[in-house]
């Protein structure tokens, strides 16, 4: 008997441990790409329909519009709500479906302000388990 556990045991972490992903980011908050916008960092998305958040943080300076790209899984994205560093929110135009490695449109701010973090609500689709990472992007 003790042999069948230890045998699921095993069966099970290693059926296990390919679902699991560890991210590494060699890419720095405030990073200016090829195409002049500015790295800003990213968040993962589960299955599990929710919020989840990057903290941007003011000294990265003032930002006119974002954008974001989906790794890894499938995004449905309910809505996206940008707090600016004097504590105004504003809700995005980004509600859809996305698709790994799809951008999604620039989306230009009220007015060009300091950024304090970005909510996405929603979650990600596709095999069991997976998050969708969320990678963001900010105009000057």
């Amino acid at each position: 008997m003790r042999r069948y556990v230890l045998l699921l045991v095993c069966a099970a972490f290693i059926l296990g441990s390919g679902a699991c992903t560890v991210y590494t980011n060699n890419t720095t908050k405030g990073t200016v790409l090829s195409d002049g916008s500015v790295y800003l960092g990213f968040d993962l998305v589960s299955r599990k329909r929710g919020d989840s958040w990057t903290l941007i943080g003011e000294e990265h300076g003032y930002f006119s519009s974002l954008r974001f790209q989906v790794e890894d899984r499938p995004l449905n994205l309910d809505r996206m709500v940008v707090e600016f560093g004097d504590g105004e929110q504003w809700t995005a135009p980004a509600k859809g479906n996305f698709e790994p490695g799809a951008w999604s449109d620039e989306m230009k701010l009220p007015a060009p302000k300091t950024i304090h973090k970005v909510t996405y609500y929603g979650k990600s689709s596709g095999k069991k388990g997976g998050m969708a990472k969320v990678s963001l992007y900010g105009r000057r």
